[in-house]
């Protein structure tokens, strides 16, 4: 809430610090309040923190010397490419803070994570024609966009080709032969976008099944229960339950600077991260309080991911699956462990993809009916696409080409499925929620959902007088 106020309205940073220290004073005074006050400073500290972020003064349709540092492979489009840089430095201007831009460029150049270059260019705007993505982008520390043409003259400094990333990716695509599947297979166990063609790319967001490609909580959570259930074993030794945690962490960011370290991934390791600490270190795990730490955690260190979409996709779509998905898949519990599991994907497929749905369609102006139904289906083969996948990693040669070729076979039929529903005329509208709707739906949801609590604890009351 403080973030959002400070983003909306211009207080004084000192203030907001003032306000810390008298929620620290009272805390300390009244002891018996003293939780009342420390949650109460957490509104000064988030609107301080969001004042720390000063937007730099950059020059606009100027030409000037600048040096780029790109932080993601090039994402190849059919009339130009598109790339995200950080401005290393800019004529006589040194930053203080990260600053990017967006470049785009002709379909002959293509740049990959680390690559330098120095060249003469002019920063431009965010077009005003849309005016959600350009503030987005601020958010997101971008000041504008550059365009490099097949012409344009620049001094180029390759990164290393040797990093782990390079090597998964590089493995991966020796063990299989090209085309959508590999394309597909590439991009959801290792994070390797830049080789998928834009078609098949586009079928993907008109189903509604776009989340699948990058890498975030689903196929880290994946890798999470595997390293958890291969070593369940080891809480029967000394500390075992430590080492444990301990080993899923390491093995969880392992996966990460796999997949290329991109944002989503991030924001998932640390979600994650932090599960694997409550389990570790709680009796009684409280899935709740794990997510609002790791909000909390990240949104210190930055502020500004609030306004991120890929924040907020991934923690409503997380908290969806806490309130509604466990609960439900409770419900329709059974007595077989196979039926327990394929339900249970099924259900928390079609929850988490409900929860986003009013975000999706406010953000990118696309309500995708077909990824109610489809996602609950192809969640069932990104499980299969991504385990085989880093089963294939872990692996020596000859048995990593036997696990790569079911990876393959599903993301096959994955691709079958998405690009047939992408076909339909009913699989995807245009429609851009507004705000205000976003706020309403979301506003019913939380009323259920503590409506949903209370008939809980009412029954469960209700039973303990009966017995």
């Amino acid at each position: 809430v403080g973030i959002a106020f400070a983003d909306a309205v211009q207080v004084p940073t000192a203030l907001w610090g003032a306000g810390i220290a008298v929620c620290l004073m009272a805390a300390a005074v009244w002891r018996s309040r003293a939780g009342v006050w420390l949650c109460t400073a957490m509104l000064p500290l988030g609107a301080m923190l969001c004042n720390l972020y000063l937007a730099p003064a950059v020059a606009y349709d100027t030409p000037q010397r600048m040096t780029l540092r790109f932080d993601g492979a090039t994402v190849q489009g059919e009339k130009y490419n598109t790339s995200s840089a950080e401005i290393v430095g800019c004529g006589d201007t040194t930053f203080t803070t990260t600053v990017k831009a967006v470049v785009y460029s002709d379909t002959t150049l293509r740049f990959a994570k680390g690559d330098r270059i120095t060249f003469n260019g002019s920063l431009r705007r965010f077009s005003d024609k849309y005016p959600e993505y350009g503030t987005l982008m601020y958010h997101r520390r971008y000041v504008g966009t550059l365009w490099l043409g097949s012409g344009a003259a620049f001094d180029f400094r390759p990164a290393g080709r040797d990093g782990l990333h390079e090597w998964a990716v590089g493995k991966l695509s020796r063990l299989m032969p090209s085309g959508s599947a590999q394309q597909t297979l590439l991009s959801m166990a290792v994070g390797e976008r830049t080789q998928m063609s834009a078609q098949l790319r586009r079928a993907y967001a008109r189903s509604g099944a776009s989340h699948l490609l990058a890498v975030s909580g689903l196929h880290v959570g994946i890798v999470f229960l595997l390293v958890n259930v291969l070593l369940a074993f080891v809480p029967l030794v000394r500390n075992g339950n430590l080492w444990r945690s301990l080993i899923a962490a390491c093995a969880i960011w392992l996966y990460v600077v796999l997949c290329g370290t991109p944002p989503s991934a991030v924001r998932a390791a640390v979600m994650f991260t932090a599960l694997q600490a409550g389990i570790s270190f709680s009796r009684e795990y409280v899935s709740v309080n794990t997510l609002a730490g790791a909000a909390f955690a990240m949104l210190v260190c930055a502020p500004r991911l609030l306004f991120d979409i890929g924040f907020q996709l991934s923690f409503t779509a997380v908290a969806g699956i806490i309130f509604w998905g466990i609960p439900l898949c409770r419900r329709l519990h059974t007595r077989h462990r196979a039926i327990n599991a394929f339900v249970g994907v099924l259900v928390i497929g079609f929850v988490a993809t409900l929860a986003t749905l009013p975000l999706v369609s406010h953000n990118f102006g696309l309500v995708s009916v077909a990824g109610v139904l489809l996602n609950p289906i192809v969640v069932l083969l990104a499980n299969a696409i991504v385990l085989a996948g880093v089963g294939a990693l872990l692996l020596p040669a000859p048995l990593a080409a036997l696990a790569v070729k079911p990876a393959l076979w599903c993301a096959e039929v994955q691709n079958t499925v998405v690009e047939g529903a992408a076909s339909l005329p009913w699989s995807c509208f245009d429609y851009r929620c507004p705000s205000g709707a976003v706020y309403a739906i979301y506003a019913v949801f939380v009323v259920l959902t503590l409506l949903g609590w209370g008939f809980g604890r009412d029954k469960t009351a209700c039973l303990g007088e009966d017995n």
